[in-house]
């Protein structure tokens, strides 16, 4: 069980909940979130690829995401999912 909670506790480092403008987000900023929700207030996104978002996205807020955050983003809608604008 230590194993299982310190691999969850990697995953929670590896990841990050991004927000940010909608603006930001394009085709190719699109393909570097695991799950992607926009509205008219800006977009929110679970992604393992923090460095490659920091630098094409500059200004956006990043979080350590929960547990729940990483679990909902593998299992809520598939990959790349954007909601209703």
């Amino acid at each position: 069980m230590a194993n299982e909670i310190r691999q969850l506790a990697e995953l929670t480092k590896q990841s990050a909940l991004v927000k940010g403008d909608n603006h930001l987000i394009d085709e190719q900023t699109r393909k570097q979130f695991l799950h992607l929700r926009q509205t008219g207030d800006g977009f929110e996104g679970i992604t393992n690829q923090k460095k490659e978002v920091l630098e094409r996205m500059p200004g956006v807020l990043m979080e350590r995401p929960t547990i729940e955050d990483i679990m909902l983003a593998y299992i809520g809608g598939g990959k790349n999912v954007a909601a209703a604008r």
